[in-house]
C-alpha cells in the first residue's frame, strides 16, 4: 500500500498534515500541489535531511518517491523541494515529519544519488544525431549539497556565461559545457585530452523517405532538382521591368519571364539576335542555349502580310530548293487555259479583252479578323473585315448595325495615294447599309464621317 504525502507549496512556503515516518520503508511518495510561481521550473529535485546526512530525488511534474531513509538513526526528518531554471533558483521551507527506525536490511540498494540520476537521465535520450558519443564507464565521483550545487569532485555540466569559451571549473570526462554564441549555443564533451564539439551528421527518420522517385534512408545525401519534379523548362513570371533594367540572363534567371514595360529593339543579348522591334508589354524569358544565356522574346506583332493564304499552296514543287536560284523548285504544269508548250496569255486568254491595261482594283477573297484599321499601311485594296469574341476589329466605325467597334463587319475600300496620305471607305455588310469614310494625313487618321445612314 503506498502512503502519499501531501504537501503544499504557496508562496514557498511548504505545509503538510502528515505527521511520521519510518525508516527502510520504499512506498512512501511525495504528492506537491505547487502555486503559480513554479510553473517555470519544470525539473524538480525533492530532498530529505535527517541526522546524519541527506538524500534528493531529480523528478517532473508534482509527484515522486519520498527520498530513501535507511540506515538514518534520528528522531525527525526534514522534507523540502528545490529547482534551478538557468541562472533562476527557487525553493520551499522544510516540514518536519516524526521518524522512527525500521528494520534493516543489511543488502539495501539505496536510490541513486544526484550525479547519477542526471548520468541516468542524459543517457535514457536519443543522442544519436550526434557523431560523439561518451563512452561507457566510470566517472569521476561529485559532492552534492542539500541544495544540489556540487561542492566538490569534477563537474558533470557547465553552462557557460556570455563570451566565455572554456569551463571554468573541472569537468569530468564524458562531462558536458554549453557555449553561448549570439545564434544559439554549442556542445562540448570532455575527453581525456580536452574539449571536443558534438559534431550533428543528421536526422535520425523512422523509415526511409521517398521524393520525387528518389529514396532517403539517411545513408547518403539526396540531391532534388526542378527535373525531378518535372518543371525543368517551367517559365516563372518575375514581374515588369523597363529595357535597361532587365536582371542579367544566367544560370541562376533561367525559366524566369520579365515583362518589358516599354518597345524596344533587340541586343546582343537575345536570341533572336540584334535589331528585332518589339513593342510595349512584350515578355521576355531567360534560357539557356548551349553554353549560352540569353533572352528569348515570347511575344510581339507579326505581320503575316508577306505570306500566300492557304488557297493559293494547292501545288508545291517537287524538286529543287528555294534557296539555290540555280536550282528553283520545278512545278509540273500539263497546260495554260488548255495551251500546252510556252504559252503566251494576254487579256482576251483569261476573259478580260474588255479590261483596258490599267491598274485594277484587287478584292481580298478571304474575311479578316481581329484586324486594327489604323494599322493597315497596305496598297490600294478591297477587304471585308470581320471581328467577333476573341477577335474583336479595332479603331473600326460604328453603324446601326454595327453599333459595338469590335463586334462587326465592314466591306472596306482603302485607296493609298502617297506614303504619307491616303483614305478609306467603310460599307456595312450588314442590312443597314451604312457608308462611312475617313482619311490618312501625316502619320494620322481623321474621325470616321458619316456619309449614309
Amino acid at each position: 500500500m503506498t502512503n502519499l504525502i501531501q504537501i503544499d507549496v504557496a508562496d514557498k512556503i511548504a505545509s503538510t498534515s502528515f505527521r511520521e515516518v519510518i525508516t527502510e520503508n520504499t512506498d512512501y511518495r511525495l504528492k506537491f500541489t505547487f502555486d503559480e510561481e513554479w510553473e517555470g521550473y519544470q525539473t524538480r529535485v525533492a530532498i530529505a535531511i535527517g541526522q546524519k546526512g541527506c538524500s534528493e530525488i531529480l523528478f517532473t511534474g508534482d509527484e515522486c518517491a519520498l527520498p530513501p531513509l535507511g540506515d538514518w538513526e534520528c528522531e525527525a526528518v526534514l522534507v523540502g523541494v528545490y529547482a534551478m531554471n538557468g541562472e533562476d533558483k527557487i525553493a520551499s521551507t522544510f516540514v518536519r515529519l516524526s521518524c522512527r527506525a525500521g528494520a534493516g536490511f543489511p543488502s539495501y540498494n539505496r536510490e541513486k544519488g544526484i550525479h547519477d540520476q542526471i548520468l541516468s537521465f542524459i543517457n535514457e535520450k536519443d543522442w544519436t544525431i550526434f557523431e560523439n558519443q561518451t563512452a561507457e564507464g566510470v566517472y569521476s565521483q561529485v559532492t552534492v549539497n542539500a541544495h544540489g550545487m556540487i561542492t566538490a569532485g569534477e563537474a558533470v555540466l557547465e553552462v557557460g556565461e556570455a563570451g566565455q569559451s572554456a569551463p571554468l571549473k573541472p569537468l569530468a570526462e564524458g562531462g558536458l559545457f554549453v557555449k553561448r554564441e549570439e545564434e544559439g549555443v554549442i556542445l562540448y564533451y570532455r575527453t581525456k585530452t580536452g574539449l571536443e564539439p558534438l559534431v550533428v551528421t543528421g536526422i535520425k527518420l523512422p523509415a526511409a523517405l521517398t521524393v520525387a522517385g528518389k529514396v532517403f534512408d539517411g545513408s547518403a545525401p539526396v540531391t532534388l532538382s526542378r527535373e525531378d519534379f518535372g518543371i525543368s523548362s517551367a517559365y516563372v513570371p518575375c514581374g515588369s521591368y523597363t529595357f535597361e533594367s532587365l536582371p542579367a540572363p544566367s544560370a541562376q534567371t533561367v525559366g524566369s519571364v520579365y515583362n518589358v514595360t516599354e518597345a524596344f529593339v533587340t541586343d546582343a543579348r537575345f536570341l533572336e539576335g540584334e535589331g528585332k522591334e518589339y513593342p510595349a508589354g512584350t515578355n521576355v524569358a531567360a534560357v539557356q542555349n548551349g553554353e549560352r544565356y540569353c533572352f528569348d522574346a515570347l511575344g510581339g506583332f507579326v505581320d503575316l502580310s508577306p505570306y500566300a493564304l492557304k488557297s493559293g499552296l494547292s501545288k508545291v514543287a517537287t524538286s529543287g530548293n528555294y534557296r539555290d536560284l540555280l536550282n528553283k523548285p520545278i512545278i509540273p504544269v500539263t497546260s495554260v487555259n488548255g495551251m500546252d508548250g510556252d504559252v503566251v496569255l494576254d487579256n482576251a486568254s483569261v476573259g478580260l479583252n474588255k479590261v483596258k491595261n490599267q491598274r485594277q482594283m484587287p478584292l481580298n477573297e478571304a474575311i479578316m479578323y481581329g484586324a486594327d484599321f489604323n494599322m493597315l499601311t497596305r496598297d490600294s485594296g478591297f477587304y471585308l473585315f470581320g471581328g467577333e469574341g476573341e477577335f474583336p476589329l479595332t479603331n473600326a466605325p460604328v453603324s446601326p448595325d454595327n453599333p459595338n467597334g469590335g463586334n462587326c463587319r465592314w466591306f472596306l475600300m482603302f485607296v493609298k495615294y502617297t506614303t504619307n496620305y491616303a483614305m478609306q471607305y467603310a460599307f456595312s455588310a450588314r442590312g443597314d447599309c451604312s457608308v462611312r469614310i475617313r482619311t490618312y494625313v501625316n502619320g494620322s487618321w481623321t474621325a470616321w464621317k458619316n456619309v449614309y445612314n
